[in-house]
């Protein structure tokens, strides 16, 4: 049975709410089952489009709701998947073939309602939640359970030029508007991401091209005098009597393994995660020490209740546009710069359970 959460501090009492009862709370946007079920949500009506995943899946270019690809020959689309699934009819699955290009798996993007009437800016607070599956494949050199080194030695994919690169898992961006002429990219001033580095460590960054990370600064190392960052900041360091997530270049985080105090991603499971964004006043430099802004993200493995992985405060950088809000979701499985020429097994994702709602979250105990 996988464990469910509650949304807000509102309907649920406990951690068993189905996906049904979480869509039922008055301050739910967006509730998107991701399979052959509809769509429901704010401004979401009969006529409205696009309301299931297989239409999603051809639809096209400024749909407020539609999943692609690159249609390269080593890409796989985006595709329903009726076995793999948390609940309804199926999920939406990605394939990372051997071979392909940093897109090579497509994307999904979904504005958070139809007409854009719902998006979020100074002073608001809202998070979003979906359930991620990432196969062993993605995570792990060896997938045979038989055999001895079976999800020990970690997977690296290969980056143009050399080193490695790592997948995001998604990105919450400004929705569509109608001053604009285009539908809003995934590269903004304003985007929010989540990646699973080459560890299985989960981190997060703000603002493409800046790259501004959510981690805090630790000092130099007294021994090597190199700079130590906490890649999923959450409590003082040692408040919580564990060593704080370091960053994977840091010195003491050159082994294999991931030291004490991270959360690392498991495989062959579902996870619930949720994000929630406190919006202060957008800032013109993200060092402004007002930090203003808040990011918090919850992981609950299978069964198990949410864990707080990141507890931030921070500065979101100002829209290009004034009118610019976070409007949309991208489920993403996008290697930056990833190496054409690294013919790594076919690595899947599956997403499930996708919502959007105002306020703030309260994890189950």
């Amino acid at each position: 049975m996988v464990c469910a959460l509650p949304l807000l501090a509102g309907n649920f009492a406990h951690a068993e709410a189905s996906f049904e009862a979480r869509c039922a709370d008055p301050n739910v946007v967006l509730c998107d089952p991701l399979d052959e079920g509809a769509v429901r949500g704010v401004a979401i009506t009969a006529g409205t489009r696009s309301k299931t995943l297989p239409e999603a899946l051809r639809g096209k270019y400024g749909d407020w709701r539609w999943c692609t690809h690159n249609p390269n020959k080593l890409a796989a689309p985006p595709v329903m998947d009726s076995e793999k699934k948390v609940s309804g009819s199926g999920s939406v699955k990605f394939t990372i073939v051997g071979g392909s290009r940093d897109d090579g798996a497509g994307y999904c993007q979904i504005n958070f309602t139809p007409d854009n009437s719902v998006q979020f800016g100074e002073g608001d607070v809202f998070h979003v939640q979906f359930r991620v599956r990432l196969s062993c494949e993605l995570m792990y050199l060896d997938c045979d359970p038989a055999s001895p080194g079976y999800k020990k030695a970690r997977r690296k994919f290969r980056a143009d030029g050399g080193g490695v690169t790592t997948y995001k898992l998604s990105i919450i961006n400004a929705g569509d508007h109608p001053a604009l002429e285009y539908p809003v990219g995934s590269c903004t001033n304003q985007h929010l991401v989540l990646v699973g580095d080459s560890r299985g460590l989960l981190q997060g960054y703000h603002s493409c091209e800046w790259y501004d990370g959510h981690w805090r600064d630790l000092g130099l190392d007294k021994r090597t005098g190199r700079v130590m960052l906490e890649v999923q900041p959450k409590s003082l360091v040692g408040s919580d009597g564990m060593e704080p997530c370091h960053k994977a270049d840091s010195p003491l985080a050159s082994k294999s393994d991931p030291p004490r105090g991270c959360f690392v991603l498991p495989s062959d499971e579902w996870l619930t995660i949720t994000q929630q964004y406190s919006i202060g006043r957008w800032a013109d430099k993200i060092n402004d020490p007002a930090r203003s802004s808040n990011v918090k993200i919850w992981v609950a493995r299978e069964g198990k209740t949410p864990e707080l992985v990141i507890d931030l405060n921070r500065n979101f950088r100002r829209p290009e546009k004034p009118f610019m809000k976070y409007g949309k979701v991208w489920l993403v499985p996008f290697f930056t710069n990833k190496d054409v020429k690294d013919f790594h097994p076919t690595a899947t994702l599956w997403y499930d359970e996708l919502m959007v709602a105002r306020g703030p979250y309260r994890a189950a105990k």
